[in-house]
């Protein structure tokens, strides 16, 4: 493209809305840069103490390429309905110590999490390359 070339940018378009319902358990999937818009509901949760259980999964490479980290675990400690479950892929790259979930998010792993929740939504943002499938699996397998 030629330097002067008009161009037309337009803003993010659709909803991300948390619905303030209890009887649903919203499922939240991110890696990487895509956590902004999930950190944002969350603390909206925690701070108007909306009635939804959320499940935050939160994949990431190492804890120190992981953005808001220390902040959704702080808000886990502070939310009796929010459950962080974050997990890293290349721990043998890491500097930090790191007692959480190692490897890819998947089905089997949260089979567990899962049990006994209705689900309102199985939302994901695609950073970390594998959320559309998990997404794809947990929507396959809904009670």
């Amino acid at each position: 493209m030629p330097l002067g070339t008009a161009v037309k940018i337009e803003g993010p378009s659709g909803d991300l809305i948390l619905q303030n319902n209890d009887a649903r358990t919203v499922v939240l999937l991110a890696g990487g840069i895509g956590i902004t818009p999930f950190r944002s509901m969350v603390c909206l949760a925690a701070e108007e103490r909306l009635r939804p259980h959320i499940f935050l999964f939160y994949s990431n490479r190492r804890p120190e390429d992981a953005p808001f980290l220390a902040e959704l675990e702080s808000l886990e400690r502070n939310n009796p309905k929010y459950k962080l479950i974050a997990s890293m892929t290349e721990m043998e790259k890491s500097n930090r110590p790191w007692n959480g979930e190692t490897g890819l998010i998947n089905q089997r792993n949260a089979r567990e999490i899962f049990e006994g929740h209705s689900f309102a939504h199985v939302l994901h943002r695609r950073s970390a390359g594998h959320g559309e499938r998990f997404a794809r699996d947990v929507e396959q397998n809904r009670n």
